[in-house]
Order: structure tokens, then sequence, then C-alpha cells
């Protein structure tokens, strides 16, 4: 005999259109969920016979009775993080929890202050991507004994589980793989070397120089500026006004990669003729812009999924020391990388 498939909150979402999570808020009634939507989710639950007893009782099952996990992120306005957040809500979702989303604004005084409104909400965990990674903002998690996890932060003195990308490792295939086209002189605009996956990143850097017998130009590393586009499009000009271009530039991120194609254009310069460009992070818009931007993708549901994991793992009472997950990145390799030209300007 054929076994019926029992119909699941997923099966609810896929057919709604629309995320397993507004389902869940629309089960729970724990967010507004816009009215049309909100009867079209009803609807498909009572046309397939779903009972929603058995999804809360599900949850009741699982533990506490507050099902809410606080996120902080440093800048809501980063795609990258913006994403993550997607991909967080969502796995949380599938396991009965909600999300409380706060932005900090790179501010850590923010952090300090969203930490104590989410542990006054009685939230039962943290995931958190810091503005600072000095302990004196996040005493209270320990204070509180709040279960929580890192991305992509290491914060001395707070022993819980990080989850994060291989930068060092991506960075030192990146100089592989400049070199394997010819490339002996390589810019490096690397910013925010405060935080410890920063430092891994130069740090695979200058490691990548040396398996390849570049010499290091102090000249070539640029610690200043910011994240986004017109940092980007600023920086260069120092390249620009330099006798001794390099033919490559890494950039610190996809939208710092995107200043920087822009200013190479506008000076009536090709990319990657004259420079070639890599980013990181493979944001959305790397596989539509001209050229088509070679660049390190990041694991952005991996990181969301184990970070859900990790901190479930730690509310249901998983003892032991903290955890590092170290994610593998991936090189894509696109337009705008080639060997260097041979005659230049």
């Amino acid at each position: 005999m054929e076994k019926i498939k029992k119909t699941t909150i997923k099966d609810i979402a896929e057919s709604a259109g629309v995320s397993i999570a507004t389902v869940s808020h629309v089960i729970n009634k724990s967010r507004y969920v816009k009215h049309n939507t909100a009867d079209r989710v009803l609807k498909i639950i009572k046309e397939k016979n779903y009972d929603i007893r058995q999804y809360k009782g599900s949850l009741k099952h699982r533990g506490a009775a507050n099902r809410s996990i606080g996120v902080i992120i440093n800048d809501n306005s980063n795609p990258l993080l913006a994403a993550i957040t997607k991909y967080i809500e969502q796995y949380a979702a599938e396991e009965g929890y909600n999300i409380i989303l706060c932005n900090s604004d790179r501010n850590p005084e923010k952090d300090v202050e969203n930490i104590n409104i989410l542990i006054k909400r009685k939230i039962v965990g943290f995931i958190i991507c810091s503005s600072s990674e000095d302990i004196q903002y996040y005493e209270n998690i320990n204070k509180f004994d709040m279960p929580a996890v890192l991305i992509e932060r290491k914060i001395g003195g707070l022993d819980r589980d990080i989850v994060w990308g291989d930068r060092y490792n991506a960075a030192k295939e990146i100089v592989d793989y400049l070199a394997s086209l010819g490339h002996r002189k390589i810019a490096f605009m690397h910013k925010d070397t405060s935080f410890h996956n920063s430092k891994l990143r130069l740090q695979g850097f200058l490691e990548g120089l040396k398996k390849n017998n570049i010499d290091f130009e102090e000249d070539l590393v640029f610690h200043g500026g910011g994240f986004w586009p017109q940092d980007g499009y600023i920086e260069i000009q120092k390249i620009f006004n330099s006798d001794d271009r390099p033919t490559a530039i890494i950039a610190f991120n996809d939208l710092l990669a995107l200043g920087i194609i822009r200013a190479i254009q506008d000076r009536n310069l090709n990319v990657p003729d004259d420079f070639s460009i890599i980013g990181f992070d493979n944001l959305f818009f790397s596989d539509y812009i001209y050229p088509r931007l070679t660049t390190v993708t990041f694991k952005k549901k991996d990181i969301a999924y184990n970070a859900v994991k990790m901190l479930i793992e730690r509310i249901n009472g998983k003892k032991g020391k903290a955890e590092e997950l170290l994610l593998p990145l991936r090189l894509i390799i696109r337009e705008s990388t080639a060997k260097p030209a041979k005659k230049r300007y």
C-alpha cells in the first residue's frame, strides 16, 4: 500500500507562495501578516486539512513557551547580512521559533542597548553579528547565562559558539589564482582590521604572496575608507596617482569592488585589461554588472542554518565547550579578471 504523505508546514508555505516564517506567524499570531496573505494561508490550511494543533503541539513538546530568538546585526543595510538574516528567519521558523531583529548601525553601544531590551523581552537565545569584539559590550550575555551564537566574530571572554567563513584560505586562493594568470603586483583594499576574521583575511593574502614568491609592497595594502561603492571609488584614486600601478586589485567586498570598477571606467580604462578586480561575498549584483565580477562566494544559507542549529542545541541543553564552525568559501571566476596586459596605459 502506498504511504500517504503527511502535509507539512513547508507544503503550506509552498502552496501559498510565502515563507515558512509567514505561515508560522499566521498560525501563532506572533507577527502582523497582511490580511489577504493570512486569508490565503488559512484557506490552503483548510483545503489540505492541515491540523494546526500538530504544529502548536510540536512547539509545546520541544520546550519553552517563549519561542523568540534575538538576532542582532551590525548593519541592516549590508546586503550580505540582510540575506543571512532572511535565512535565519526561515530556518528558525522551521523549528518553531520567531526572531526579533535588531540593527546596531555598527555602534557597540547600540549592541548593549539591544541585548538589554531583548533580555527583558525574555528571548531564549541570541544570534549576533556584533559591532565590536570587546567583551565590555557583551557582558550581560554572560551575566544572564544566555545561549548565543556569533556570526563572523570572536569576542574574547564570551565563550559561545561561532560560525564563520574561511576567509584566510579564500584570500590565499585569490592570490594563487592571480599569480597563475601572471600578476605580480597585487593591491589589497583591506578594511576594518579590528575584527579577527579581517585579520585572518590579511594573513591569508600575505601568505599567498609568500607562497607565490611575490614581494610584499606595503603601499599596495590599503587600510582606510569604508565598505561601500563610494569608498572604493575614492580609494582607487590613490592607485591612479601612483607611477607604479598594480595590475590586480582585491577588494574587501563586492560593494567596494563596484565603486572601483566604476572609477576605472570613468578614467576610460578597462577591466580586466588595465586592472583585474576581485571582490568578496558574491552579492546578488556581482553576476549582472559589466564586467561580471570575479568574487568569493559566501555561504549565506549555510551560515544561517548552522547558526540556528547550534543555538537551538544550546537552548535545548547541550553542554560542553563552545565550538567554532569554519565553512569553506569558493572562488567564482568571471570576466573581471584576466592575464595582465603586456602594454598598459
